[in-house]
């Protein structure tokens, strides 16, 4: 049994190296980018004290996100010995410093 071809494929053509797909398509501009931008711009010094505040806290997220901006994502994980401890060595240092206020 032969097996039927679907739809009309006499005028398809592939495109060309270097053509667009949609040429008369959408705007490349990403408006949620700009926005983001202009927050950043608008309010460098705010955010600069809310990211230094979180960091000084010792939010993990915040020096993960602060460190691979700055220095690059590692390639690979690094086990550090002696480093099952260190919950518990923050919630002590925490403790002390919350205790000095």
């Amino acid at each position: 049994m032969e097996k039927k071809k679907r739809g009309r494929t006499k005028n398809l053509k592939s495109w060309k190296p270097g053509q667009s797909g949609n040429p008369a398509g959408g705007s490349k501009k990403d408006i949620t980018s700009e926005i983001a931008q202009r927050a950043f711009e608008e309010n460098a010094d705010v955010i600069y004290r809310v990211m230094l505040k979180a960091l000084l806290n010792g939010d993990p997220e915040v020096f993960a996100v602060l460190a691979n901006r700055a220095f690059g994502k590692l390639t690979q994980k690094i086990e550090i010995p002696g480093m099952e401890a260190l919950p518990e060595l923050l919630a002590e240092a925490r403790a002390r410093k919350n205790a000095l206020k």
